[in-house]
């Protein structure tokens, strides 16, 4: 055989030889020889990475493959799980399809078969998931809201994925006077509002992204306004104060009056010099709060009160100043001890005082030096025993061992202190009701600060021996002021109840506890169900009062325990017509009004003063007796009348502050009943006599009549998130002309007529009155109109939408006023607010959205079939229900307030309670 050469053969390839072989009987045959064959590989596939897909996107499955000893074929995609697609290109290496619509993730497998030119097939499997379209973040970047300046701002921001997480936030200003703000990367952020002129919007954008890239912003407006939002006439009286406490003496003409205010930076709010009766009055600007109003005099030491200012009110603060007991003149380049009663009670280091500017004082100094003894009468010291912690920016009840005012002066009578860095050392004596065997070895040191208002702890004090029976508390200070020896403390928490004389729980009433053998007080304030927990000190006795606007109890003696404890008996609250306006009547333009005094039932020799418009009409010592006098009046003027306890607080003898230091007035005018209210506690307080018209007038606002289509079409239900079945039919209605009131009827303006107010947040008189039903709603329309002779009403249904829609004006919000909810409605909110804050609707309405659910005269129908089409009160339907509109702070989504919404109230009970009110109508001639 002969064997073909090398290079006629190629790897891999099968070589065919044929032979001729004889056969039997001769016969030929071929055989066939195969020579140089090798086996064949299959081809190499991919069907590509698996992918995460939205439903209806065009999905691309990218496949490949390869033949290593030939060539690919063919190629074919098909389908081998999931619901079934229509694939483009299914003979190609990469195909395509779209992703089919889905109700949750679906996996879809595919699978890539290639076949090679040997026929041999391979294949991939591809799993391409499809989901629902990423929905992007939800984002509330929180409510507007409108801040003075000056003060901390926070920024409540908040976001949530419902298919994914949100992976980042991002807070942005976007308009106003530029900010900087912290934690920009967090949900909650903040920043310090800026000093303005005016007033200022600044905007802010918080954007969320989530694990899919998805997007969502939100922007909310901050509201910058000028500080001090109340108008505020503030006046009183500073008196001299005997040495030995017993009274209080003639006014000090010349002191000078500074009133701050602090909240973060301390404000001065005005400035004011008595006159010659020690009387003083200063016109300023504050915000509600808590005030400092300090008073300095010559040959006196200085003295502070505490009073909170509330919306739309005058305030009154009397301050009682003790003279200086020590004034000596020396010479500060030398060493100085200041003596007292024989005993060095501040001893100032040589060259160690400086004027204001930080010049050495040069010539003659004087110090003045006041001892304060807190046990025999608290009144003497500044503002409050309350400490400010500088730290944590709280506030604790301190009790008190013994103070002592001490003043530099140089020859020209300016102020000098201590040089930065230098210690004078003070000698405070011991407090008289104390023993030293009960005082504290070491205690802290406090000292009364005018910016903050408070008491601030700066060192500490040593109780030493100074002289034979004589304890005084000794340390080192670098400044000159009213230094307190105090401790803080350590309390137990008293549980109680406040009912009234019905035992019924009385909310919103303001509990104090006052020590009897301590010096320091606390408060609190009832719950709703008229509980109280109030921290006391353990094992003392005290007293306890309960005091509100209308009003008191007397006071109780309580012994404490030693650890937290509930008090056995309620406190019980009797009605008092208290410290407040109240109007007289008289005939003709001018009258008399009899003005009668007396003090209250202590006989420990307490000691009152009136005063009605700066006329003295009584002062002196009496007891149960009226005495009285004739005041000249004029119609349609106000009267201030001032009593004021000549003896301070009210520590005498066996008489509790409660009800020592208490007088009643009593006056009486022609054509009215007899007035009489009583002042407790304090230095004193001031009331006023309306003569003539007695209580606001409410403020109306024309409403031209026109047609409207009253309740929630189809175009308005796409856009304001749906129409509810009592919004249908829609139908044209027809209203007159009427007046209608500019803002919900207010607290002030409901307890003016009334005399009483039952609204759940009655700690603001300018906001809307609720917890009213609709039988006491009728009554106040009554007395109403029998106080003005006017013919005022609750609005119709038509009348109130026909108005919230702007009337004429109208245009087209989804609410009243804007189709931005926040910019005019208090809405999600946790109570109620002042009326007028938010933007007006186009007539000058406010909160026709939000804040408060208004009463209208209509009974409850299921929907608008037979509905009046004049206009008129619709008085017939299921009339145990009337009818609601607006939307309340209660609400929560927005569309729970657009124009057409509509609620109820049952009239036999307080179905919706403090998230209803209302606002009155008056019909035109």
């Amino acid at each position: 055989m002969k064997t073909l050469p090398d290079s006629v053969t190629e790897p891999g390839t099968c070589l065919q030889i044929g032979f001729l072989v004889k056969g039997t009987g001769m016969a030929l045959s071929t055989l066939l020889l195969l020579t140089g064959c090798q086996p064949n590989h299959p081809p190499s596939v991919q069907a590509g990475s698996d992918q995460t897909v939205e439903e209806g996107t065009n999905v691309t499955l990218s496949g490949g493959g390869s033949d290593n000893d030939g060539t690919v074929a063919s190629y074919r995609w098909e389908q081998i799980a999931g619901p079934p697609v229509a694939i483009s290109n299914k003979s190609q290496p990469s195909a395509s399809f779209v992703a089919p619509e889905v109700d949750e993730p679906v996996a879809l497998t595919f699978r890539l078969t290639v076949v090679d030119n040997d026929g041999a097939p391979t294949s991939d499997e591809v799993a391409i998931t499809v989901r629902l379209p990423n929905q992007p973040p939800s984002v509330q970047a929180g409510l507007d809201q409108t801040v003075d300046e000056g003060g901390s701002v926070a920024l409540s921001g908040s976001g949530v994925d419902n298919d994914g997480t949100v992976t980042s936030y991002r807070w942005e200003q976007t308009a106003g006077p530029s900010v900087t703000i912290l934690n920009e990367s967090q949900a909650s952020a903040s920043f310090v509002a800026p000093e303005i002129d005016g007033s200022a919007v600044l905007t802010f954008r918080l954007t969320l992204v989530d694990n899919d890239g998805g997007i969502a912003s939100d922007e909310v407006a901050v509201t910058i306004r000028d500080y001090g939002r109340l108008a505020v006439s503030l006046s009183g009286t500073v008196r001299s104060y005997s040495a030995d406490y017993a009274t209080a003496g003639t006014g000090i003409s010349g002191a000078a009056v500074t009133v701050t205010q602090y909240a973060g930076i301390s404000r001065t709010l005005g400035v004011a010099e008595t006159d010659a009766n020690g009387k003083y009055r200063i016109q300023l600007r504050a915000n509600p709060g808590r005030v400092n109003v300090n008073a300095t005099a010559n040959g006196f030491a200085s003295q502070s009160a505490i009073i909170d200012l509330t919306e739309g009110s005058g305030a009154t603060a009397d301050l009682a100043m003790l003279p200086v007991q020590v004034v000596q003149n020396f010479q500060p380049e030398n060493d100085a001890g200041i003596p007292l009663e024989g005993q060095t009670v501040v001893s100032v280091p040589a060259n160690s005082l400086v004027t204001a500017s930080g010049n050495a004082v040069t010539g003659e100094a004087t110090a003045m030096v006041t001892v304060l003894d807190p046990s025999r009468d608290a009144a003497v010291m500044p503002g409050e025993l309350v400490r400010w912690n500088t730290e944590t920016g709280t506030t604790d009840e301190i009790e008190s061992f013994g103070a002592m005012n001490v003043v530099f002066a140089d020859a020209k009578g300016e102020r000098l202190n201590l040089a930065s860095g230098r210690q004078a050392s003070i000698s405070i004596p011991l407090a008289e009701g104390r023993r030293p065997e009960d005082a504290p070895a070491t205690i802290p040191l406090f000292y009364w600060s005018d910016t903050r208002g408070y008491w601030i702890e700066e060192g500490e004090a040593v109780l030493r021996e100074v002289a034979d029976g004589r304890w005084a508390y000794t340390g080192s200070v670098g400044h000159f002021t009213t230094w307190n020896a105090d401790s803080a403390y350590d309390s137990i928490t008293m549980k109680g109840c406040v009912t009234d004389q019905n035992g019924k729980p009385v909310d919103n009433v303001e509990v104090t506890a006052r020590g009897s053998d301590y010096v320091g007080d606390s408060t609190a304030t009832t719950n709703a169900d008229g509980r109280f927990e109030i921290q006391v000190r353990p094992d003392s006795e005290l007293q306890l009062t309960a005091v509100a606007d209308t009003v008191f109890s007397e006071a109780s003696t309580v012994r404490t325990e030693r650890t937290d404890m509930e008090l056995p008996e309620c406190l019980v609250v009797m009605s008092d017509q208290g410290l407040q306006d109240f109007p007289m009547q008289i005939k003709g333009s001018s009258g008399e009004l009899q003005v009668c005094v007396r003090d209250h039932e202590c006989e420990d020799g307490d000691k009152i003063s009136v005063d009605v418009e700066g006329r003295n009409i009584f002062s002196g010592e009496i007891v149960n007796d009226w005495v009285c006098d004739t005041v000249e009046v004029q119609a349609g003027q106000s009267y201030a009348v001032e009593l004021t306890a000549l003896n301070g607080t009210g520590y005498k003898g066996a008489c509790s502050y409660a009800d020592a230091n208490t007088g009643e007035i009593r006056v009486t005018g022609e054509n009215t009943e007899t007035q009489v209210w009583r002042h407790r506690g304090g230095a004193g307080s001031r009331a006023r006599i309306v003569v003539g018209s007695t209580f606001p007038v409410p403020e109306m606002v024309h409403v031209e009549g026109g047609s409207f289509t009253m309740g929630c079409t189809p175009e308005q239900g796409d856009k304001w998130g749906g129409c509810d079945s009592d919004q249908f039919p829609v139908h044209r209605v027809r209203v007159s002309s009427f007046e209608i009131g500019k803002y919900e009827v207010t607290q002030e303006l409901w307890e003016a007529v009334m005399g009483q107010n039952p609204s759940r947040f009655k700690d603001c008189l300018q906001c809307p009155v609720e917890s009213v039903s609709w039988e006491d709603v009728q009554a106040f329309v009554r007395k109403l109109n029998e106080r003005t002779g006017e013919q005022y009403r609750l609005p119709t249904e038509a009348e109130w939408e026909y108005a919230a829609r702007g009337g004429q004006q109208s245009r087209g919000y989804r609410y009243a006023g804007s189709d931005n909810l926040s910019a005019v409605a208090w809405y999600n909110a946790s109570k109620t607010h002042s009326v007028g804050q938010k933007q007006p609707n186009e007539l000058g309405l406010y909160d026709m959205s939000g804040n408060v659910w208004e009463l209208v005269q209509d009974c409850w129908n299921d929907d608008y079939q037979d509905a009046p089409r004049d206009g008129q009160a619709w008085e017939s339907g299921n009339c145990n229900y009337r009818v609601l509109r607006g939307g309340s702070w209660h609400n929560y989504k927005p569309r729970y307030l657009h124009l057409a919404v509509r609620s109820a109230m049952g009239t036999a009970a307080l179905q919706f309670g403090f998230r209803s009110g209302f606002r009155i109508a008056r019909s035109l001639p």
